[in-house]
């Protein structure tokens, strides 16, 4: 009896070790992302920031004019950000769309519309906010 139990116990265990790869889920929300962006930017976190991206867009504002520092001050009108608040997010599939309306300290607000992809379980930046 106690050795029946033991390896009912041990299926029970081996079943659940193998459903955590089978079940994981994305840990953040396209709208998070760009959320935490727009913050890390604006506080002068590149690296967090750098961290949101896909390696294609990383790629690309590398290849662009002044680097990632200036592609974030551009976003953020050199940290004078005020708020950002999301105003849609559309996922499909791998892919999802944000548009976010950023308020600044001078009163002035955008609506910026930002491109992500999936990689692994994590929702990356591949567009830069338009």
């Amino acid at each position: 009896m106690v050795r029946e139990w033991r390896l009912v116990g041990s299926i029970g265990l081996l079943l659940a070790a193998l459903a955590v790869p089978l079940s994981a889920t994305v840990v953040s929300s396209p709208g998070s992302v760009v959320t935490d962006f727009y913050y890390a930017a604006n506080d002068g976190r590149f690296a967090d920031a750098e961290k949101l991206f896909s390696t294609q867009a990383l790629a690309a504002i590398a290849a662009g004019q002044g680097g990632f520092k200036a592609y974030c001050d551009a976003r953020t009108k050199a940290a004078t950000m005020a708020t950002v608040e999301i105003v849609q997010e559309d996922i499909r599939g791998e892919g999802a769309t944000v548009t976010a309306r950023v308020a600044f300290k001078d009163g002035s607000s955008t609506d910026s519309v930002t491109e992500l992809v999936r990689e692994g379980n994590e929702w990356r930046i591949a567009v830069g906010p338009k």
